[in-house]
């Protein structure tokens, strides 16, 4: 390493630059891993964290390599002057998901950023998604600074597409948490029956408000078997499945902690996992050995959802990718099918038929008292239809049981304001996707029913100004 770059010199070497927290953190971890074989200083420039320890190390560590997210980093370059000196010596800059630091408002910030750095230094984009349009956004950024453009899906990763199978499901918003229990309690027996260990999940979901909901839901849905003095003939809940939340507005701290606890998840011994997230995991982030990406709700745009569905399939291993899409959504599917080159099907196991004779099931299950499952184990007493699917109606009766116990948990306003996130979500998706308003609104209205919740009553003139109509 160049002398230059000593403890006394601050000269910088490498500044990575992140667009979220969670992947700063997981690149710098990686970072100390390498440096440390070689004597090199690293240090984080991260928002949401204590900055003092930051600012110590610039003082106290050689400069080679910055990682950090591009706020944090800003705001360092205009009140730290050993930070502001060193990186006037910088030597290579990195864009990690380059497309996003690019192509969002984070742009300004990155824009000012290089403003500070030197005109001879190397430049790198790494991402997996690389449109035309990034490219010349890249080169309005750079000028005549020559950039490496880096593809995050080369090795194994190149053949991500192929090795995920890429489904979908029309679906209404009432239906979503029976179907989505009945999912992961039918994959993580798939899995424990082949290799005896559980399963990892990632639900991806549009808002803030929706993660932390559907995983206070699920968590209920999903805690261990109720106990009862009988044996019970319905062991179809395995044990010890973790639900886990996190999003943007949680304080980093919180985040940082659920990052940890999901990414190093130990499935073995009949052990699952859940994490339901917004997009601030769907980016470069390493959760290994997931089975089952799950989106509730078109992302904002196509390269978005290849980034999510990269969560899983990684490391040449093989995985799955369901998208829970209301019937004005599927314009989207057009979209996804031409940006990956293939084909993208129905779901073949989650059927719109399955998911009518769930919603036949419940019905009839509902108009029953909330009894141990065993006790609703006689299709003929409790009305059902002996020709049900037993799978089916197994999930099912477990499904009603567990709700008529969590019916209570969340609060009307943490619901309204779910809904309104959502109403907010998809006006902002309007003008580049040519949504129905009123298709979406009739859809957003069915989030209430799991709950017995009327939606808001939303006047006219409201609407319009969510939609700009």
């Amino acid at each position: 390493m160049d002398p230059a770059r000593s403890v006394s010199k601050k000269k910088m070497g490498i500044l990575i630059i992140c667009p979220t927290r969670e992947l700063a953190t997981q690149t710098y971890n990686e970072s100390k891993v390498l440096a440390n074989k070689y004597n090199l200083g690293v240090i984080k420039l991260i928002g949401g964290e204590n900055i003092k320890p930051q600012y110590a190390d610039i003082l106290k560590l050689r400069h080679d390599i910055i990682v950090g997210t591009p706020g944090q980093i800003l705001k360092t370059i205009e009140i730290n002057h050993f930070f502001t000196q060193s990186i006037k010596h910088l030597k290579a800059l990195v864009l990690d998901e380059a497309d996003m630091l690019l192509n969002t408002e984070l742009k300004e910030t990155v824009n000012a950023i290089i403003s500070f750095c030197p005109e001879d230094r190397a430049n790198y984009l790494v991402s997996a998604t690389f449109s035309d349009e990034m490219i010349e956004i890249s080169k309005n950024v750079f000028g005549e600074n020559k950039v490496s453009v880096i593809d995050a899906t080369s090795g194994d990763d190149s053949q991500m597409v192929e090795k995920i199978d890429h489904s979908y499901m029309l679906i209404d918003w009432d239906m979503h948490f029976p179907t989505i229990y009945h999912i992961l309690l039918s994959s993580i027996k798939k899995h424990l029956q082949g290799n005896r260990k559980g399963s990892k999940y990632i639900i991806f979901v549009p808002t803030s408000k929706t993660a932390e909901i559907y995983s206070s839901v699920l968590r209920s849905l999903l805690t261990k078997q109720y106990v009862s003095k009988k044996k019970s003939k319905n062991k179809n809940l395995p044990d010890d499945i973790e639900v886990y939340c996190i999003h943007g507005k949680m304080p980093q701290e919180d985040r940082n902690k659920v990052f940890g606890q999901f990414r190093n998840f130990n499935h073995d011994n009949n052990r699952s996992a859940v994490i339901v997230t917004t997009d601030v995991s769907s980016r470069g982030l390493d959760y290994p050995d997931v089975k089952l990406v799950l989106q509730i709700g078109v992302p904002t745009n196509t390269e978005q959802y290849l980034h999510r569905v990269g969560r899983t399939g990684r490391a040449g291993k093989n995985g799955d990718s369901i998208l829970f899409i209301s019937p004005f959504e599927k314009k989207f599917i057009e979209k996804v099918e031409d940006f990956i080159g293939k084909t993208m099907n129905k779901n073949t196991q989650f059927t719109s038929e399955l998911i009518s004779k769930q919603r036949s099931l419940l019905k009839k299950l509902e108009s029953f008292p909330a009894n141990e499952p065993e006790n609703l184990d006689n299709n003929h007493e409790n009305g059902l239809d002996s020709s049900e699917n037993q799978e089916v109606e197994k999930y099912m009766k477990m499904y009603v049981y567990k709700k008529a116990r969590i019916h209570d948990t969340i609060a009307l306003n943490s619901f309204n304001e779910m809904y309104f996130s959502l109403l907010s979500y998809y006006a902002g998706l309007n003008e580049a996707m040519k949504f129905n308003p009123d298709k979406i609104l009739l859809s957003i209205n069915k989030t209430g029913k799991f709950f017995d919740f009327e939606q808001p009553r939303i006047l006219a003139p409201y609407l319009s100004s969510f939609f700009s109509i």
